[in-house]
């Protein structure tokens, strides 16, 4: 239940928003980062402090809250559970499998910010300005304008699901999302080079980053991986164009392990239904609807009427964005990936799946709005392909 204004809140709060204030101000000038991440932070401080009573929290989250509690009393922090081989044996044990990733951040959050619900929450915050960063950084290799990629910055830190799963919910999904946008990063970055050297420091560190990406997804939500890595072999069909025998085999012998691999995941799924597939794809599309929202999951209903809203304009959109350059395909045929996987799973349909996908769902949004204003103000010179430009966004 809600407790007021504590020293510990305060605390997290604190860091909370002067590291997002550090993180933002890369990119954008003081005063506006300043106000980002006072708004940020703002939100969910006065939901812990005043309104929390439990309607919005899940037995999961409350789980890994408990799981990491339990680890730390046991005497163990942040980098000891992953070092000390009993810890290590603890971890996966109180995890009950490979997926140790969410509880070791929930340790790591009460470290920091203390034994409380809000902890690991204030640190998924911190983590949407990641993930705001990386979405950016997948826009300059489209050469879209300096103007174009503040506005899709500020916009993905206030997109309405990321705003409401990150600012409430000690969820999973957020990290899930930004490893996510950070592999994908890495690959397009790799694409881009074609037959330029590598090996530099920056493009370096990238692929290193795409790479712990993908080594990190196995110990949160490991059938990401072979979703990413279908969606490449698809992408170097359809843009790539790769004709070579040599390839051929490798895509026959990838392409036949990642779904056997997906087969047998899906297979162990009881809710498999191949005859549902299409009404499972609808789900995911539509999820949730605002008319049969539980009460649970109430903090989703201005979000889930926003994207009715926003439905038919964003597969236009997406239509568009085909055409518009090679990583927006590479994006749009994740999307399609993952929807038409999570359409046969029934039990996976569902609101926290969904919100994995937004920072592909969210920048087609805000694309609509960003014709919108075009076509409204007319000032089609901020609305350029132009060369990207590296540098900071005033």
């Amino acid at each position: 239940m809600a407790e007021g204004l504590t020293f510990a809140l305060i605390w997290a709060a604190f860091w909370t928003m002067l590291l997002s204030f550090a993180m933002c101000n890369q990119y954008i000038t003081k005063f506006p980062s300043l106000v980002i991440a006072s708004i940020k932070t703002l939100i969910p401080t006065c939901y812990s402090a005043y309104f929390y009573n439990g309607d919005w929290t899940f037995l999961d989250d409350v789980g890994y809250y408990e799981q990491g509690q339990t680890l730390l009393d046991l005497g163990y922090n942040p980098l000891t559970i992953i070092i000390d081989p009993e810890g290590l044996e603890r971890i996966f044990a109180i995890a009950n499998g490979q997926h140790i990733l969410y509880v070791w951040w929930n340790i790591f959050a009460q470290y920091f910010f203390g034994s409380y619900y809000y902890s690991p929450v204030f640190l998924n915050v911190l983590i949407t300005f990641v993930t705001a960063y990386f979405i950016i950084k997948i826009a300059e290799l489209c050469n879209f304008s300096k103007n174009y990629k503040k506005s899709l910055y500020i916009f993905m830190l206030f997109q309405w699901d990321i705003l409401a799963w990150s600012s409430f919910i000690n969820s999973k999904d957020t990290l899930v999302m930004c490893l996510s946008v950070m592999a994908l990063y890495g690959i397009l970055k790799l694409f881009e080079q074609n037959n330029k050297t590598i090996f530099n420091l920056n493009n370096l560190f990238f692929l290193m980053v795409s790479s712990l990406s993908l080594y990190l997804l196995f110990f949160i939500r490991f059938y990401t991986i072979p979703l990413i890595f279908l969606t490449i072999i698809i992408f170097l069909i359809i843009k790539q164009q790769v004709k070579s025998f040599l390839f051929l085999i490798l895509f026959t012998v990838l392409f036949t392990t990642i779904l056997s691999t997906l087969a047998n995941f899906i297979y162990d799924v009881n809710s498999f239904s191949i005859k549902n597939v299409l009404t499972g794809i609808l789900r995911m599309i539509f999820t949730p609807l605002p008319w049969q929202i539980e009460e649970s999951y109430t903090f989703l209903v201005i979000p889930s009427i926003l994207n009715l809203l926003f439905l038919i304009p964003v597969i236009i959109v997406g239509c568009k964005f085909w055409k518009i350059s090679k990583p927006l395909s590479l994006l749009l045929i994740y999307l399609i990936v993952a929807l038409i996987f999570y359409g046969f799973l029934e039990e996976f349909q569902g609101p926290r799946q969904r919100y994995q996908l937004t920072f592909i769902i969210g920048w087609l949004q805000f694309h609509v709005l960003w014709v919108i204003f075009i076509k409204t103000t007319q000032s089609n010179k901020y609305f350029t392909y132009g060369q990207s430009n590296n540098s900071k966004i005033d």
